[in-house]
């Protein structure tokens, strides 16, 4: 007995993973079939490669040919894969095997190249085979100084024939090799010992360069200090911002009467030549600010510079009465002066350029008795680092090292073939079962990954415990999708040939005639409207927190279930005026006469209600009108409407809006006697359900149930009946 609840659970646990498995269908199956679709692809379509091998053992110099340690097996095999990888080596091998000649191979290049116009087709052939077999060579190393060269090719014969000729091709230039590696050695010790000498003759010429500058700077003083320099620069700053500020004043005032190209045209060559020489004299000036008082003047040549300002404005005076002779006298003056301004700005601007490079010169130059030390011992260390590489270098081409160098670099060997190139007898990849196989693993790993991270972050409400928990609602039912609900998704509707005639024929209104599960699921509802022997409203409006949750599917089964149980008129309200839908289940077309002609002229007009083919129930559709929903259902029609419905019907079934969408479930709910929620299991987002019943209970709290739509597959399996003939069928969609 303490076996059989942990067995029972183990049991459910799995049914619930096929359940949510067979619910999330689509999201297991998509990405598994096209992982399947992709390796089945890959298999199928990646071309067979073969492999062929040669085996070369390596023969040691004996102790005559050779007195010097011989390379391990590691350096050797580095240097045959080194070896085969360059490109003279590749083209050797292709030419003396004459692959490239062959007309298969030649065809499978030249459909495989890219295509290059400059070249030729052997070019392109060659160039070709030479970067394929780049990457079809690997070199292993073995016991005993052998090693394994291995071509794969996608074709039997040039795998073969490539492998015999790379081992062939190693054979004959490895000697070679061996006195070319050591000559190039000699050459690079030479080259070093070059380098390292003019390193050094350039390390001591800096050295002494160095002493002479330091020398040099340390004869005199500097006539004033970097301060006053500085000092100095900050005051002709503060001159060239006045003058600045001056010369932008004299322009707003010419502006509107002297345009920018007459200001231009005020000039002349003598006056450029002027301009220039007033800003060397402040270049001059610049200079005696600085120089030793009893050397330089700078008294003089601030009259020099005065004079100099006054030829400038004579010049321009004349300049201007002969460029502007429409404009008065005193805008011309006015426009000479701000000339004179810009003249006087550049000679001050280039007075503070000489006097701030000047500046940092001081500055560099006081800084530079802090740093001569560290400087010379950088210069000394330099120099000595150059002349111990360069004697190292010449001690080494001077004595018996260089030899043993050479000795080191070579093979100390030739290569013998031990077992030649080999007829390959079946690919070795790709293995296409396996390729298959992980195709097939992967895409139910992905697949159920897929399904376990949606079901993570679903925020729908999927469980009855969880719609009365969240809602605090009774649950009047729990339905399942049905074959009957499937008549209208898979044809057109078959109300054009006529109302009753039509709903005839149609699967929803035929299973409410005989005890269809459908009709028996619906019949659950009508109970739980009237359990223990409470009133059973007299008008229901039914509506859902979004759309496509069911609602119109509800008011059509229950207004079925209604006539049929109650032998009473029951009166079906297509109430959504946005977006009817209500004749979808009931298998009618669509009218454009209904509840909007009936709201706009306040008057119940009962030619607008249809029959339909159950005995005691109606249906009224919404219509079509010009006037906006939102002026029609305000509360007083509303109320008005449900009235005189409940005067000529024992039972009124309203289809509305979702209330979370519109209010028009808000303003219908608080004239009707009572409000089913409707909520679509796996769809319906538990915040909108929360916020959908709360909403309607702040405006009636009359809301006296919710139904579960579209169960069968989310619910636990204790609401699927047993027996086959009381199985619900699969599901289907919604009509609303």
């Amino acid at each position: 007995m303490a076996e059989r609840p942990r067995g029972g659970s183990r049991a459910a646990v799995q049914i619930e993973v096929l359940r949510l498995l067979r619910r999330r269908r689509w999201l297991l199956a998509v990405p598994w079939i096209a992982s399947i679709a992709i390796g089945v692809t890959m298999a199928v379509v990646t071309p067979s490669v073969y492999e062929s091998s040669v085996v070369l053992s390596l023969r040691r110099l004996s102790s005559t040919e050779s007195s010097t340690p011989a390379p391990g097996p590691g350096f050797q095999a580095d240097f045959l894969r080194e070896q085969t990888r360059s490109t003279p080596f590749l083209r050797s091998v292709i030419i003396a095997t004459g692959i490239d000649l062959e007309p298969a191979t030649r065809a499978w290049v030249l459909r495989s190249a890219p295509h290059d116009p400059g070249a030729s087709r052997d070019e392109v052939v060659r160039a070709f085979l030479i970067d394929d077999l780049r990457e079809a060579i690997a070199v292993s190393g073995g016991r005993d100084n052998e090693f394994t060269v291995t071509v794969s090719e996608t074709d039997r014969a040039r795998a073969r024939t490539l492998a015999q000729g790379v081992a062939d091709q190693l054979v004959r230039v490895t000697r070679s090799q061996q006195v070319q590696q050591a000559g190039r050695l000699q050459e690079s010790n030479v080259e070093q010992l070059q380098d390292a000498t003019r390193q050094l003759e350039a390390g001591e010429a800096k050295l002494a360069a160095f002493r002479r500058t330091v020398l040099a700077a340390g004869d005199g003083a500097p006539p004033v200090s970097s301060d006053a320099a500085r000092a100095a620069q900050e005051k002709a700053r503060i001159e060239a911002d006045d003058l600045r500020k001056h010369a932008d004043a004299l322009r707003q005032q010419l502006a509107g009467r002297v345009g920018d190209q007459e200001l231009k045209a005020l000039t002349s060559r003598r006056a450029s030549t002027m301009s220039a020489e007033r800003t060397e004299l402040e270049r001059r000036l610049a200079d005696a600010m600085l120089a030793d008082s009893s050397t330089a003047d700078p008294g003089a040549i601030r009259l020099s510079i005065v004079r100099k300002q006054a030829e400038l404005g004579a010049e321009l005076t004349q300049v201007a009465a002969k460029a502007l002779p429409k404009v008065a006298p005193a805008i011309r003056d006015l426009a000479v002066y701000y000339r004179l301004a810009q003249a006087d700005v550049a000679g001050v601007e280039a007075r503070r350029e000489v006097l701030t490079r000047r500046a940092n010169a001081l500055e560099h130059r006081a800084s530079m008795t802090t740093d001569q030390q560290a400087d010379f011992r950088r210069l000394n260390d330099d120099v000595a680092r150059f002349r111990a590489v360069r004697d190292s270098l010449a001690r080494l081409s001077a004595s018996e090292q260089l030899a043993q160098a050479f000795a080191s670099a070579r093979l100390s060997g030739r290569f013998e073939v031990v077992q030649p190139a080999r007829w390959p007898s079946h690919p070795v990849r790709p293995n296409r079962l396996a390729i298959i196989l992980a195709a097939f693993l992967t895409g139910g790993v992905v697949g159920v990954g897929t399904v376990l991270v949606a079901e993570r972050f679903d925020t729908s409400m999927k469980s009855a415990e969880e719609v009365g928990r969240l809602l605090e609602l009774p649950l009047l039912g729990a339905l399942p999708r049905v074959p009957e609900l499937e008549g209208p998704r898979r044809g057109p509707f078959a109300g054009a040939r006529g109302g009753a005639s039509a709903a005839a024929e149609h699967g929803l209104l035929r299973g409410f005639k005989v005890d269809s599960p459908l009709a028996l699921q619906f019949r659950r509802v009508y109970l739980e409207l009237a359990r223990d022997g409470r009133p059973l409203p007299r008008t229901l409006l039914v509506t859902s927190a979004s759309r496509g949750e069911g609602k119109s599917t509800t008011v059509a089964c229950l207004g079925m279930t209604l006539a049929r149980e109650r032998k009473e008129k029951v009166l079906m309200v297509d109430f959504d005026l946005r977006h009817p839908g209500l004749h979808g289940p009931l298998g009618l077309p669509g009218s454009s006469r209904g509840v909007t002609q009936m709201l706009a002229a306040r008057r119940f007009e009962p030619r607008f209600v249809r029959a339909t083919s159950l005995p005691f129930l109606d249906f009224l559709p919404a219509g079509k009108s010009d006037q906006p929903a939102d002026e029609l259902v305000e509360a007083g029609l509303v109320e008005w409407f449900v009235r005189e419905a409940s005067s000529r019907y024992a039972y009124v079934v309203l289809d509305c809006a979702p209330n979370l969408e519109v209010p028009d479930a808000l303003l219908a709910g608080r004239a009707v006697d009572g409000v089913v929620f409707v909520v679509k299991a796996g769809a319906t987002v538990r915040r909108a359900a929360d916020n959908g019943v709360r909403l309607q209970r702040e405006w009636r709290d009359n809301v006296i149930g919710v139904l579960i739509n579209d169960a069968g597959g989310v619910l636990p399996p204790f609401h699927d009946l047993p027996s086959r003939a009381y199985s619900h069928g699969d599901m289907v969609g919604d009509a609303s």
